[in-house]
């Protein structure tokens, strides 16, 4: 499917159940977690993202003497240090925007551990090659403002080494939900987490699961928030998102927050979080926001203010350049072609402000090969006729996002192809 033509809605339901898919961050690290235990363990509710679905591929096939994790960021740094702790001899390769993807901060660290992985092509990036050696250091340092995933990485595998791992951070830690998050699944399967603001310190332990019933897998919050967006957009009284927790480790619950702010009635059911609209909600209750510890939401944010027609100063976005792309430069195109102005700078602080009212008309809205382009600009449909191109996208994180969309009353069809 290469174009997706989104139309309305005429129709609205006043409430309506959204399924949404369960974290594939969590679903990542229980897998590593589950190939690293001592026991296997049954997992329920597993993503089914194709990002999660490569990452058990790859698992099974640990063995071989190639492996692809696919696109997925998070699966390759995840399978590295797996294969690093493993003493995995052989090739770890990716494909499409993964090979353009950095790797060295990561590594370095491994190799600082006595990993000896080498890079098969150009410096930094995948593919990479191992040559079977054991871990054997328990002190690494690395920059704390880098992407979560790679002390993540690290993190995962610390209690399986012989002395266990200190992670020494060089600059403030970012992200740090995304840390925390680790640190809480480690510490279900038994290992003990000690997080400083310099240094994380984790002592050797074997990982076991010790309850009764399987794991579950909770709901992603960021697939949660396109739909938060639709409901602050759209003349509906209620949407009960199945699947999300109250006591959840994703940093992206502050979506939870946010709704109480704007004066929704919330409540966690055992299905789920129930949003209900009052009267006097509050859709634009910030000018200024700091997503350093919930860097994926700026899309749905940005997407929502500009549907508002208000001005919005986002800061904490430095990793947003490194994403499935540069996610601040295919915003600020994107934006453009509705009258929004989105400005940055290296260190990720954003703006946007209007330039002319919001246009109308059928809009054509790339998606950059990015799974959260594509939900967010979803937005856009609202009163509007809309095109988004590659909608497939999303299959690397909410493959049901489109169906689930279409319970709002949106009217969706991929026109037929050329030539056919």
């Amino acid at each position: 499917m290469g174009l997706l033509n989104i139309e309305g809605p005429d129709i609205v339901p006043e409430s309506v159940v959204i399924r949404l898919e369960r974290s594939k961050s969590i679903s990542n690290r229980i897998l590593i977690l589950q190939a690293l235990s001592e026991s296997p363990f049954p997992i329920r509710h597993l993503s089914k993202a194709k990002d999660t679905r490569h990452l058990e591929h790859a698992l099974q096939q640990r063995t071989q003497p190639l492996i692809n994790a696919g696109e997925g960021g998070t699966t390759f740094r995840f399978l590295t240090a797996f294969l690093a702790a493993t003493a995995y001899k052989g090739i770890l390769t990716g494909s499409g925007k993964m090979l353009e993807r950095p790797i060295h901060p990561l590594v370095s660290a491994l190799n600082q551990l006595g990993a000896g992985i080498t890079y098969l092509k150009k410096e930094g990036f995948p593919p990479i090659a191992f040559n079977g050696q054991s871990l054997k250091g328990k002190h690494v340092r690395m920059e704390g403002d880098i992407s979560s995933q790679f002390i993540s990485a690290l993190m995962m595998i610390a209690p399986t080494l012989p002395d266990g791992l200190t992670i020494e951070l060089t600059s403030p830690l970012t992200s740090k939900p995304y840390v925390r998050l680790t640190a809480s699944l480690m510490e279900q399967l038994g290992a003990k987490v000690n997080i400083q603001a310099s240094s994380i310190q984790i002592p050797p332990a074997d990982y076991k699961w010790k309850e009764k019933d399987a794991f579950e897998v909770e709901a992603d919050w960021s697939g949660a928030s396109y739909f938060w967006a639709h409901l602050c957009l759209l003349p509906m009284q209620e949407m009960l998102l199945e699947g999300l927790f109250e006591n959840s480790w994703q940093g992206d619950s502050i979506l939870g927050k946010w709704a109480i702010q704007q004066n929704f009635d919330c409540s966690f059911l055992e299905q789920g979080l129930l949003l209900r609209k009052r009267n006097n909600m509050q859709y634009a209750w910030t000018d200024r926001i700091d997503l350093s510890d919930q860097p994926d939401l700026a899309q749905t944010l940005f997407v929502l203010f500009a549907k508002l027609q208000q001005p919005i100063q986002i800061s904490g976005l430095h990793t947003l350049f490194i994403k499935e792309t540069d996610r601040l430069h295919a915003m600020k195109q994107e934006l453009a072609k509705v009258g929004m102005d989105l400005t940055y700078d290296q260190d990720g602080n954003a703006q946007l402000v209007p330039t002319r009212p919001l246009a109308k008309g059928q809009i054509a809205f790339q998606t950059y090969r990015d799974h959260r382009m594509a939900m967010a600009l979803s937005c856009f449909a609202e009163g509007n006729a809309i095109q988004i191109q590659k909608p497939s996208v999303v299959e690397k994180s909410f493959p049901g996002f489109w169906k689930e969309l279409g319970k709002l009353g949106y009217l969706m069809a991929s026109p037929p192809q050329k030539g056919f």
